[in-house]
């Protein structure tokens, strides 16, 4: 077998299945999901929103304190100078290389695009804590998703969910 990449999210109802500690797999997560995973699990962090949306009320308190100084780098839209982990997101490399058009609906699905550059033949991508199943979620980021799944298992890459 491969290299596995495992993505958190947050829906509570596989987030906790995710095997978190197992040194065989790669943990990514984002935005939040630091309130109930170890982030020292994590390999790659994604926040992927703009700077007004993650500094705003809908983010908990301290998550820009928590961006400043994450254990990994953080992909981001750009780098924040307050932000030494932020990382630009490789869009135009990711997409170029997979002669894809820009289709991006949610931070997951930056993950996914990613994912879908780094991974490949023999290697496994598993999914835990990402339902898809609420309003927004269903109607606008399900069918992104199932594009990018589509992608990624047409480059020989096991995707588990």
């Amino acid at each position: 077998m491969g290299r596995v990449v495992v993505i958190v999210g947050s829906a509570v109802t596989t987030r906790n299945m995710a095997p978190v500690g197992d040194p065989e797999v790669e943990i990514w997560s984002l935005n939040d999901c630091y309130q109930f995973l170890p982030a020292e699990a994590c390999k790659l962090w994604f926040e992927m929103h703009e700077r007004d949306w993650f500094t705003g009320p809908n983010r908990p308190p301290g998550h820009l304190d928590w961006l400043r100084n994450p254990p990994m780098p953080v992909y981001m839209q750009q780098h924040h100078d307050d932000i030494p982990s932020s990382v630009p997101f490789p869009e135009d490399q990711s997409v170029a290389d997979l002669r894809s058009r820009r289709y991006f609906t949610s931070t997951f699905s930056y993950m996914l695009a990613l994912a879908c550059h780094d991974l490949g033949q023999g290697d496994e991508l598993h999914i835990f804590g990402v339902d898809l199943a609420n309003d927004t979620e269903y109607a606008e980021q399900r069918p992104c998703a199932e594009y990018w799944f589509g992608r990624i298992e047409g480059r020989g890459t096991k995707v588990v969910t």
